[in-house]
């Protein structure tokens, strides 16, 4: 199985950080506060691990893929911590944003 298949992720794709806790790294086996991104905040998918990797979290150490993100490009982040932005691909009515482009009015009589 590829690793797009097997996380679901894929580069370009727009990511929603779900968790509000602290973000902590690992400095020579010590758990120290780090930057990372506020919850709801929404983020592109620049990197994607190839293997889980170890991370440090509030409740120990876990195994998880990693996401990196144009936002934070030097750093990765569990995946499980991320809601992936399903784009809309259903039709739409485009008339009124055609007519406000053509400018001409569309729909109601005036």
């Amino acid at each position: 199985m590829n690793r797009e298949a097997e996380t679901g992720w894929r580069v370009g794709d727009l990511a929603v950080c779900v968790t509000k806790g602290q973000w902590y790294w690992l400095d020579n086996g010590v758990r120290r506060p780090h930057p990372g991104p506020s919850q709801e905040q929404l983020l592109r998918v620049a990197a994607i691990t190839p293997a889980p990797v170890l991370f440090a979290g509030e409740n120990g150490l876990f195994r998880h893929i990693g996401l990196s993100f144009d936002e934070f490009p030097d750093d990765f982040f569990p995946a499980p911590l991320f809601r992936k932005v399903k784009p809309d691909n259903e039709p739409g009515d485009n008339a009124a944003l055609a007519g406000l482009i053509k400018g001409v009015r569309v729909g109601a009589d005036a």
